[in-house]
């Protein structure tokens, strides 16, 4: 009977002593404190977020070790209009280049290939029609097609062309071809500037105002704004900006002219 009483005692003294075993997710047996390890936040908009670690107490009743948790943040902004060329495509002639096939006519940049159509014919569109020399107009390489109506001195009608393109003049009069808005060395009015990736650039010059068709660049998003599109078409003194309001583009004047 006392050997049973002394095992009671004995038993009675262990248990308080608070010899516990951990589990490493932050439970313990009994005797022990559950705890939990490191704190998770998640992340804001470029921000971090951390997975707080796993921990728990110590099996012998001390403080359980912290778990780790990693931060990992990834930030960054996305452009809206900015973010475009701020450079011209030309600041003269001599940057461009003419490139012809049997489709198309076209002022390019020197080092620039565009892709040409798979017809063959005897004659390609710049000799077709006389061009010979590409043009640097608006900071964009052009073929170099007359086309402001404005300039018109027949009274032939001008030819129902199609969207993006414009009516030739040729010797004071419609050639009777349509050539792209984007190649003419003007335009006669922002209507003739259509296209989803068209913009309209206006030179406020002493004989009025110059009308031309630009391509916007791709890095500002289709936004024809002073600040994306601006540096690449207000150029050659003609560096004061303002953005049009309901009309996609933008006006150049010279405020040294």
């Amino acid at each position: 009977m006392r050997i049973h009483f002394l095992a009671l005692v004995l038993t009675a003294v262990a248990i308080g002593c608070g010899e516990t075993s951990g589990d490493g997710n932050g439970s313990v047996s009994a005797g022990g404190t559950s705890g939990s390890g490191g704190s998770s936040g998640s992340a804001g908009s470029g921000g971090t977020s951390g997975n707080g670690g796993n921990g728990g107490t110590s099996a012998s009743g001390g403080t359980g070790n912290t778990g780790s948790g990693a931060s990992s943040g990834s930030g960054g902004t996305t452009g809206g209009s900015g973010g475009g060329s701020t450079a011209a495509e030309c600041v003269s002639a001599g940057d461009c280049k003419l490139f012809s096939d049997c489709c198309s006519c076209l002022g390019v940049p020197n080092g620039e290939n565009p892709g040409g159509c798979d017809l063959v014919c005897d004659v390609d569109e710049c000799s077709r029609q006389g061009i010979k020399e590409p043009q640097c107009i608006a900071g964009r390489c052009v073929a170099g097609y007359e086309c402001d109506g404005r300039k018109a001195l027949c009274a032939t009608p001008s030819p129902v062309c199609g969207p993006g393109e414009v009516a030739e003049i040729e010797g004071g009069c419609w050639s009777g071809d349509c050539v792209p808005a984007i190649e003419c060395v003007g335009v006669t009015s922002c209507a003739d500037c259509v296209g989803e990736n068209v913009a309209c650039a206006t030179y406020d010059t002493q004989l009025g105002p110059e009308y031309h068709c630009v391509e916007i660049p791709d890095g500002c998003n289709g936004f024809a704004t002073c600040e994306c599109l601006g540096p690449t078409v207000c150029v050659q003194g003609f560096n004061a900006c303002q953005d049009f309001s309901g009309i996609k583009g933008l006006a150049c004047s010279c405020p040294a002219c």
